[in-house]
């Protein structure tokens, strides 16, 4: 913003400071590469709990979908610069006991006809944005109409239309693309053929359609076809597990490698 420079920095990452005379301090990044932001800066939203992003989910309309803690969803439309609240929308579809409370949204994904699934700590929700109406899927503690818990941690589209939901301490429910049938699949310490933990935190699905999950304590590998689940070996058995047993984030990059992050660290 002036031309008088007093003084010059390059930080570790590479980026160029600049203090000067007036306009305090500039930075630029040499190599052309910037970082924006997007703040939601709304006077009539709790400026904490909307900007505190959980999950995020594009759409095919230029859109980008935002679960909030405490503050639900909304949509940015990148067009118009402007965001789209659905907040009202999912508080009406829960218990008249339930409407005050913080409503955390940790995950999305997209659903038929426009619809977005949305995973919260009131639910799972189908949110259908062009009547502007959001419908509670009932919870079943024994998996067989519904998710096993309220808590819903980790949300997956899978590309034949089944919808996986893992929850805190239900394990992992499948819904059929009609949604005529649930299956849960849940943690028995003795048994090798089960979740390692109840607590879903993550989930993939490859590009052989094989599902990838994330639990609170070790990664399992589901096989939809054959109904196969297995237990992948626990950090320190040997150099190709992953990074500990916490697994929070799986990511398959276009070569096919598997990305698994935790909290202390990262393996392929």
């Amino acid at each position: 913003p002036e031309d008088s420079i007093r003084s010059l920095l390059i930080d570790r990452s590479g980026l160029l400071w600049m203090g000067g005379d007036i306009f305090g301090i500039s930075r630029t990044d040499p190599l052309g590469a910037k970082f924006r932001f997007l703040f939601d800066a709304d006077a009539a939203r709790p400026a904490v709990e909307t900007n505190n992003t959980r999950s995020l989910l594009q759409d095919a309309r230029g859109g980008l979908w935002i679960g909030s803690e405490g503050d639900g969803v909304k949509r940015y439309d990148f067009a118009s610069r402007s965001f789209e609240y659905f907040t009202d929308e999912l508080r009406a579809a829960l218990p008249l006991a339930e409407r005050d409370a913080a409503l955390r949204v940790v995950a999305l994904a997209h659903a038929d006809a426009g619809r977005i699934w949305v995973g919260s700590n009131q639910g799972l929700l189908e949110l259908n944005p062009a009547l502007h109406r959001a419908t509670l899927v009932p919870t079943d503690p024994g998996g067989n109409s519904g998710p096993a818990d309220t808590v819903v941690r980790a949300l997956l589209g899978a590309r034949d239309g089944t919808l996986w939901v893992g929850t805190m301490d239900g394990g992992l429910s499948r819904r059929t693309p009609d949604g005529s049938r649930w299956t849960t699949w849940r943690s028995a310490p003795a048994d090798a053929g089960t979740l390692w933990h109840n607590s879903v935190l993550t989930l993939h699905e490859d590009r052989g359609g094989r599902i990838w999950i994330g639990t609170l304590d070790g990664l399992n590998l589901l096989d939809p076809a054959s109904g196969t689940l297995r237990r992948m070996p626990r950090a320190g058995a040997d150099r190709s597990t992953p990074a500990g047993d916490l697994v929070r984030a799986i990511h398959e990059s276009a070569d096919g490698t598997l990305w698994f992050g935790r909290p202390s660290g990262l393996t392929r």
